[in-house]
């Protein structure tokens, strides 16, 4: 599921923060996630799963790109979902 489409400054660092209470039942957390992007302009850093949400920094991209991250999340039953972030790059 496309989550966001959002502007990324070519050579920014964006923290992106991606909130999955309402996916989860109660009293079930997140276990893990993995994030990936489809080129290789951009870095995925400091993934950090906490209790019902991710968060992670973006940076990099050339002008006029657009970046697709895809986002695996698990939860503590073992369900999966699969998520995605688009940015459109521009120039500083």
């Amino acid at each position: 599921m496309l989550l966001a489409r959002r502007p990324l400054t070519a050579g920014d660092k964006r923290l992106v923060t991606i909130d999955y209470q309402y996916w989860l039942a109660s009293g079930v957390t997140l276990d893990s996630s993995i994030v990936t992007d489809d080129t290789t302009s951009v870095t995925i850093t400091e993934i950090t799963v906490l209790a019902d949400y991710i968060t992670f920094f973006v940076q990099g991209g050339v002008v006029n790109e657009t970046v697709i991250l895809s986002i695996q999340t698990t939860n503590s039953r073992g369900e999966i979902k699969n998520d995605t972030v688009e940015f459109f790059v521009l120039a500083p």
